[in-house]
């Protein structure tokens, strides 16, 4: 039977653990070792997180109205890769000149919060 790799980091303590754990090689397997309700109740719940995604992601976008999202959801089909826009996401550095672009914030008050930032990350 197939062994799975789990690497585990906590953000907290920055500490990582590496292990193997054999889930099955197969939903049959699967389903013997840890009984078929257990693996449908894993199934569903990843599919309602991927399900909730696929509605997020039209809700962040802000001119969005609520019935695409619900349909976005609803359109949700397991194993089926959806990509909205066609490419790759915009980087936080990209988005952050847009706004300064658009005059929406300066390049002082970007510096200013960073500063704060980086004081409470030293300070933690």
């Amino acid at each position: 039977m197939a062994e799975s790799q789990i690497t585990v980091v906590s953000k907290k303590t920055n500490r990582q653990v590496e292990f193997s754990r054999n889930f099955g090689e197969t939903l049959a397997q699967a389903a013997e070792m840890f009984g078929e309700d257990v693996v449908l109740s894993t199934f569903t719940a990843q599919a309602v997180i991927r399900a909730q995604s696929s509605a997020r992601a039209v809700l962040d976008k802000d001119d969005s109205e609520p019935d695409s999202a619900i349909a976005a959801g609803q359109a949700y089909t397991p194993g089926v890769v959806r990509r909205s826009g066609g490419g790759p996401k915009k980087s936080a550095y990209k988005a952050l000149a847009a706004k300064v672009a658009a005059g929406e914030i300066t390049m002082e008050e970007i510096q200013a919060q960073l500063s704060e930032a980086l004081q409470e990350v030293e300070n933690a």
